[in-house]
């Protein structure tokens, strides 16, 4: 699997597993008549009408935000998790051991830079200079930041923001030492318009809520000026 980079789905031998991170989020659907495997909640109440919705998860999604977790909203939807993989015959999610015999943290710490440098690599092939990526000052965006180092002239580093300057300030000591290409978004400016809460609604499951501003502005910005780009942000998963 060395040689696989970026996001990837793999059917074979009635096994089903995704890249590691899972950045192709994959979701499955079992009942006792049908069994669907597919890239999101929104295929599965196309490919199975007469799906019910789990109130619990539904009550969760509504009031912490659009996480899924390993339950889908969808009653008997789930997601096929990293270092998982799905067993076809058996209906079953399988978790597989990867570096639990090593006695100490390289092996798994060569493993995570393996990981990302084939990511960011596979990033720059596919879209050239047409990336963009958040850079916060939190840990998450200064390791992403390390990786991404001999790609530095091909992103253009952004941090959008609605009040606490205090990150700002963190991204502006980073972006003058790296001399790195560098956009400032006051997130207060842009608000989605109509058009776009239609478009967005329309490729999803969950619609979209108005107290989520700071993801749907920062979405919004992107759509306005760049419909075409690769966005990287500190969790590894957009």
């Amino acid at each position: 699997m060395s040689k696989y980079s970026g996001r990837f789905l793999i059917i074979k031998n009635n096994i089903c597993f995704t890249d590691t991170c899972g950045q192709l989020q994959t979701f499955y659907y079992k009942t006792n008549n049908n069994f669907i495997i597919c890239s999101s909640q929104k295929l599965i109440s196309i490919l199975e009408p007469n799906y019910t919705i789990n109130k619990d998860k539904k009550t969760i999604i509504d009031t912490q935000r659009d996480f899924y977790g390993y339950e889908g909203i969808i009653d008997n939807s789930f997601l096929i998790l990293p270092n998982h993989y799905l067993d076809i015959n058996k209906k079953s999610l399988i978790r597989y051991s990867t570096l639990s015999y090593y006695h100490s943290d390289k092996p798994n710490i060569d493993k995570i830079v393996k990981i990302l440098e084939g990511n960011f690599k596979a990033i720059v092939s596919r879209f050239g200079e047409n990336i963009q990526m958040g850079l916060t000052g939190g840990h998450d965006t200064r390791c992403l930041l390390g990786f991404a180092g001999k790609y530095n002239d091909k992103i253009t580093f952004f941090h959008g923001f609605s009040g606490n300057n205090k990150e700002l300030n963190i991204s502006k000591k980073l972006v003058k030492h790296m001399d790195l290409k560098f956009d400032e978004i006051n997130l207060k400016k842009h608000n989605p318009s109509k058009e776009f809460i239609n478009f967005y609604n329309s490729n999803r499951f969950i619609p979209y809520y108005a107290y989520i501003p700071v993801k749907s502005n920062l979405k919004y910005y992107m759509y306005k000026n760049n419909r075409n780009c690769m966005l990287i942000t500190g969790t590894c998963a957009e």
